[in-house]
């Protein structure tokens, strides 16, 4: 696993998005990314059948946004976690779509919160929450990702769906 020190967030507002090649999970679950337990995008948690979950640590415990999905051996997947601090929610997004929200009940600041980070492992050690798989291109910004970005991150610039590059009228009468 990776720890970063000194991740410069501010604010009331974090957001992890990455992709993750899971292939299983170490005690619990797996930590994709951990930001001092302040907000956590963790992979198939089996602890109360949560699967793959958002959690912010509120104080006297953790806000989660659980998707009761498992993705381990399915292949690479786009994950991310979303705490706006504004508007008071946590969010899971997998694969572009938001799986889960949840009230974020935390009014500190991530800068008084986060001290380091872990990727691939919980920021408290042990063997619990490892990652077993592969991990890319994470990124932790300092504001909320609004649920069209988080598509273009899992879609790139395309975009599925219908979409019309030409309109011509037709005369249903003309052969």
């Amino acid at each position: 696993y990776l720890r970063v020190d000194s991740i410069p967030l501010g604010g009331p507002h974090a957001a992890i998005a990455g992709w993750a090649k899971l292939e299983s999970v170490d005690g619990r679950g797996a930590d994709l990314a951990n930001l001092g337990e302040h907000l956590v995008l963790r992979l198939d948690e089996t602890t109360d059948g949560r699967g793959t979950t958002a959690l912010g640590y509120s104080g006297p415990g953790y806000d989660m946004a659980a998707s009761q999905r498992y993705l381990a051996s399915t292949g690479w997947h786009h994950y991310a976690a979303v705490h706006d601090g504004a508007n008071g929610q946590i969010t899971l997004y997998l694969d572009g779509v938001r799986r889960a929200t949840a009230s974020a009940t935390t009014t500190r600041t991530f800068r008084e919160l986060v001290k380091f980070a872990t990727f691939g492992a919980s920021t408290h050690g042990g063997s619990d929450y490892r990652l077993r798989g592969w991990i890319d291109d994470v990124r932790i910004y300092n504001r909320p990702l609004a649920a069209a970005e988080l598509r273009t991150l899992y879609f790139g610039k395309f975009q599925p769906g219908l979409r019309i590059v030409e309109w011509r009228e037709v005369d249903p009468s003309s052969p």
